[in-house]
C-alpha cells in the first residue's frame, strides 16, 4: 500500500510539472507574440503644441477599416548594394571599401566620379560626385525648372526600374543662399520620392533624394528606401478607441503651434517607416490613420494640417 501511496505521489508531481512547463511555454509564446506586434515609433508633439478640442465626426467612421497588414523592409547589404550599383551603373559588389573610423557599420566606396557611403544595418547609402561646384549657386532663372527636375526624376526612376509597380510622388524644393542684404541664389533643387504601397502613401523615412546642379545633373543621391513585403495580417484600432487617442493626445501633428477648436475634416489609412529598427534589428512599415485637420492657431488664423495615429490595435 505505501508502495502504491508514492507512485500515486510521484505520478501527480510528475503532472504538476507537466502543467506548470506548458503553462510557461504558453505565456512565453503569448510575450512572443505581444513582442512581433509592435507599434511605429511615431513622435509625439513637445509640450508647446496642444490641440483642443478636436471633432472626429460619426460621417468619417467608414474610412475605418478592421485589418491591414504590416510590411517588412528587405534590408540586407546585399540588396542595398544591388540597388546602388543598379543606380549608379557601378559593381559594388566587387569593389573594395573603407570602413568609417569608429563606426565599422558604414562602408565608403571610392568611386570614379565620387564618393559613395552604405550603412550595412539599415540598407541606407548616399552618393555624392566629385565635381559638384555649386556652393555659391545661380540666379533663380538660370536654374533649370522644377517642372524639369521632375521629369528628369521619372526618367531616371523608369531607367533604372526603381519601386516595381508601385507608384510614387515627387516634391521638388530648393536649397538658397543669400541673406536679407545680399541676393537669393539657388544651390541646388532636391526631388524627394515618395514610392507607396499597393497605392497607399508611406510616410517617415521611405524616400530617395535626387539632388541637381543648374544643368539638371544628378549630383548626390540620398536612398532610405528599400523592397518591401507583408509581414502578417493585424487587427486595426477602433473608431471609438481613435477618438480616445486624439482626447488623451497620443498622436503626432504637423501643426506649426497649439490649435483651438481642430475639426477634422478627412481621415485615410496610410503607412509609417521607422528610421531605425526594432529590438529585433528588423524595419516594419505599419498602418496608421492620417486626419487631414482645420484649426484656429495662437494668432487667431485658420491653419490646416496633418494628424498622424498608430492604427495597429
Amino acid at each position: 500500500m505505501e508502495f502504491i501511496k508514492n507512485k500515486k505521489i510521484r505520478t501527480i508531481a510528475g503532472l504538476s510539472v507537466c502543467v506548470l512547463i506548458i503553462c510557461l511555454t504558453v505565456i512565453l509564446l503569448i510575450s512572443l507574440i505581444e513582442e512581433k506586434n509592435l507599434h511605429p515609433n511615431i513622435t509625439k508633439p513637445g509640450t508647446d503644441i496642444s490641440l483642443k478640442n478636436i471633432s472626429l465626426s460619426e460621417d468619417l467612421k467608414q474610412n475605418f477599416q478592421e485589418k491591414d497588414f504590416v510590411y517588412k523592409n528587405a534590408v540586407n547589404l546585399s540588396t542595398s548594394l544591388d540597388i546602388v550599383s543598379n543606380c549608379l551603373q557601378y559593381d559594388l559588389k566587387n569593389s573594395t571599401y573603407e570602413e568609417l573610423p569608429g563606426d565599422v557599420n558604414i562602408r565608403k566606396y571610392i568611386l570614379p566620379q565620387g564618393i559613395c557611403y552604405v550603412e550595412e544595418d539599415t540598407g541606407y547609402w548616399n552618393y555624392s560626385v566629385s565635381s559638384n561646384n555649386m556652393l555659391n549657386g545661380v540666379a533663380e532663372s538660370e536654374f533649370v525648372s522644377d517642372k524639369e527636375i521632375t521629369e528628369k526624376t521619372k526618367d531616371f526612376i523608369a531607367a533604372h526600374n526603381l519601386f516595381g509597380k508601385n507608384t510614387y510622388d515627387i516634391s521638388v524644393t530648393e536649397m538658397t543662399t543669400g541673406g536679407w542684404n545680399s541676393e537669393e541664389k539657388v544651390v541646388r533643387k532636391e526631388a524627394t520620392v515618395f514610392p507607396d504601397i499597393n497605392g497607399v502613401k508611406v510616410y517617415g523615412v521611405y524616400r530617395m533624394v535626387l539632388s541637381y546642379d543648374s544643368d539638371g545633373n544628378i549630383v548626390e543621391i540620398s536612398n532610405c528606401y528599400n523592397p518591401s513585403s507583408k509581414l502578417e495580417k493585424v487587427e486595426l484600432k477602433s473608431f471609438g478607441k481613435i477618438k480616445t487617442m486624439l482626447d488623451t493626445e497620443d498622436y503626432s501633428a504637423s501643426a506649426s503651434s497649439s490649435m483651438e477648436s481642430v475639426q477634422i475634416t478627412s481621415a485615410r489609412l496610410a503607412y509609417y517607416a521607422d528610421s531605425s529598427p526594432n529590438e529585433d534589428g528588423n524595419f516594419y512599415i505599419y498602418p496608421i490613420y492620417i486626419f487631414e485637420a482645420e484649426g484656429v492657431n495662437m494668432e487667431g488664423k485658420l491653419e490646416s494640417f496633418d494628424i498622424f495615429v498608430d492604427a495597429v490595435k
